[in-house]
C-alpha cells in the first residue's frame, strides 16, 4: 500500500519526493539480502550503491566476483532477473 501512496503522490507532484526514494531503497536492499547466500556461496558479495529515482540500480561485487568471467551473466541473468520480478519499478542494474 504504501509503493501505491509513493507513486499516486510522484504523479500528483511531479516528482520524486525524499520518502519514495528511501522505501525504493530499502526495498531493493531487502532483495539484495535475499540474493546475497547465493553469491557468498560462490566467494563473492553483493553491496548496493545506489538506487536513482528512475529505478536504476547500482551495486558493487566484492569478492570472487569481481574478478570472475562469469559475473556480466550472474548481474544479468541472476541479480537483475530477480530484482525486476521482484520489484516492477527497477529499470536497469548496474555493477561498478
Amino acid at each position: 500500500m504504501e509503493r501505491t501512496a509513493c507513486r499516486n503522490a510522484t504523479r500528483a507532484a511531479g516528482a520524486v519526493g525524499v520518502r519514495c526514494e528511501g522505501t525504493m531503497r530499502a526495498e531493493v536492499e531487502s532483495v539484495i539480502q535475499q540474493l546475497r547466500p547465493m553469491v557468498q556461496s560462490d566467494g563473492g558479495d553483493l553491496e548496493l550503491v545506489d538506487v536513482t529515482p528512475e529505478g536504476v540500480v547500482t551495486i558493487r561485487l566484492h569478492g570472487s566476483c569481481s574478478g570472475c568471467d562469469s559475473s556480466t551473466t550472474t548481474l544479468r541473468n541472476g541479480i537483475e532477473r530477480y530484482l525486476r520480478y521482484k520489484l516492477p519499478q527497477v529499470t536497469q542494474v548496474h555493477a561498478e
